[in-house]
């Protein structure tokens, strides 16, 4: 979107024709598309800082990969950690594996152990870590947007309680998976975890089988996509409208 708004600055400038630079800054037609493609390239800032902290957090999983072992747990393949908090978490864009810590295996029962695998697992299965990835992605991009933030949260909690259900329906013991989410959120903050979006409303519904997935709040969704698609086509009706002057002098 950027690069289209873009491209009606471009038709502008060009049908401008060869005039001096203070006229093209001068010109109020300019100054209104130039207005329009900044506002669309902003999206793109919180994107390239979203890039980073990916590239950040890869370096981060290779440092933890030096410390890793790889190993199966009740049947589950796993990359074991050192140290003693209950952390089970999936990670890796291209291949993801679940990581569980030393500590949570040494605290959890078989039964709480088995049903964490099971939903972290379910989170490999549809690919959950790229989704995860990609809400941080617009988050940064549009997070200051009204509505963005809680749309983005309810993204991410029908992404954990969707791998609940599945860890239900492949077997997990309803109270111990209630019982490993509560034992994983004392992990301290800042560790990925089991139990690392919304707590209390994935474990209500839990607890009452039969609960639905909470909606996803439409606002965020819809300011989102007015500040891709506002910009460009502004842009281009104004040009191709004559609303800002494209005569060559």
């Amino acid at each position: 979107m950027p690069l289209v708004t873009v491209h009606a600055l471009l038709i502008h400038v060009a049908g401008m024709g060869h005039v001096g630079l203070g006229h093209w800054l001068g010109d109020p037609g300019t100054a209104g598309v130039l207005v329009l493609t900044i506002v669309s390239s902003v999206s793109v800032i919180g994107v390239a800082m979203a890039t980073i902290e990916w590239h950040s957090e890869a370096a981060r999983m290779a440092r933890l990969w030096g410390n890793a072992a790889e190993g199966e747990l009740l049947g589950v393949p796993v990359t074991m950690i050192p140290g003693d908090e209950i952390v089970l978490f999936a990670a890796g864009l291209r291949r993801s594996r679940i990581f569980v810590s030393t500590g949570a295996v040494r605290s959890l029962s078989e039964d709480c152990l088995r049903a964490a695998l099971l939903h972290e697992q379910a989170h490999v299965e549809r690919r959950d870590v790229a989704w995860r990835a990609l809400l941080a992605a617009v988050e940064k991009a549009f997070g200051r947007l009204p509505g963005v933030k809680n749309s983005i949260g309810a993204f991410a909690l029908r992404a954990e309680c969707a791998a609940d259900e599945r860890a239900l329906a492949l077997g997990a013991d309803r109270k111990a998976l209630f019982d490993a989410i509560v034992a994983a959120a004392s992990a301290p903050a800042g560790l990925p975890s089991l139990a690392g979006v919304a707590v209390l409303p994935r474990l209500e519904l839990i607890a009452q089988s039969g609960g639905s997935r909470p909606r996803v709040p439409g606002p965020g969704i819809a300011a989102v996509g007015v500040w891709l698609l506002a910009p460009p086509l502004l842009a281009h009706a104004a040009v191709v409208l004559g609303v800002v002057c494209i005569a060559s002098l």
